[in-house]
């Protein structure tokens, strides 16, 4: 889930930032949406979000936060362990690990 506002100066990059990564995956292996908290502010708070833009990963735990316009890729791929792929990581490993999930 990528919560945005339009407050945020750094929404729109943030939304742009993982449409480009999702372009690059299977989009049946991932469920992405993005909220507007200025218009559901009650789904932000099942988060417990106070800052836009926030991707925040909720399966498989443990959940995961990432904050900021999202421009480093490494920190868009969210991982089972960690919370975030290493950026050497290729692509098409990422997918097979997500495949597994």
């Amino acid at each position: 889930m990528l919560y945005v506002s339009p407050m945020s100066r750094y929404s729109h990059v943030a939304q742009r930032n993982c449409e480009q990564l999702l372009s690059r995956l299977d989009r049946g292996l991932v469920r992405f949406e993005v909220c507007d908290v200025s218009q559901h502010p009650e789904r932000g708070d099942e988060d417990a979000v106070c800052y836009t833009p926030v991707l925040v990963k909720r399966r498989p735990l443990p959940r995961a936060h990432v904050l900021g316009d999202l421009s480093n890729p490494a920190a868009l791929v969210v991982g089972p362990a960690r919370g975030v792929w290493p950026e050497s990581l290729p692509i098409d490993m990422m997918t097979k690990i997500i495949a597994a999930r």
